[in-house]
């Protein structure tokens, strides 16, 4: 990995995505955004290997949680991106669920709209990763 997390951020709604890829953006970590669980597979699929994934819990067509059994499951690999099992996922939600999260192998949650606690987990991903390279 480089400088430099490659981040996810998937929502299905599109202020949400286009206004967190900004802020998200403005706090140093560029992102790609999308809508929803089909999109985000395809995504990740057609241009994958991302470091970070962060997902709404609830959208139209599925929830974080069934993104992260999908992408752990290895649904998204493919012989150009490789796996993406190992990928940190973050849930970005209004609910609090923590025994329903950890269960389901969702990293970090972060309770909406606490974006300062998202960009600390970036912060903390991206200094480990340096501290890697």
């Amino acid at each position: 990995m480089a400088n430099t997390l490659r981040i996810l951020f998937v929502d299905d709604h599109p202020d949400t995505v286009r206004g967190m890829s900004r802020f998200l953006l403005h706090a140093g970590f560029p992102v790609e955004g999308t809508y929803g669980v089909g999109m985000a597979l395809r995504i990740l699929r057609e241009s994958g290997p991302f470091d970070v994934v962060i997902a709404d819990m609830g959208m139209a067509d599925g929830s974080g949680i069934d993104l992260v059994g999908r992408i752990r499951g290895g649904v998204t690999e493919t012989p150009s991106t490789g796996t993406q099992r190992n990928v940190f996922f973050i849930l970005y939600t209004f609910f609090s669920e923590e025994e329903n999260f950890r269960r389901h192998g969702i990293d970090k949650w972060v309770t909406k709209p606490n974006v300062l606690e998202l960009v600390g987990i970036l912060e903390s991903l991206r200094e480990h990763e340096r501290g890697r390279s």
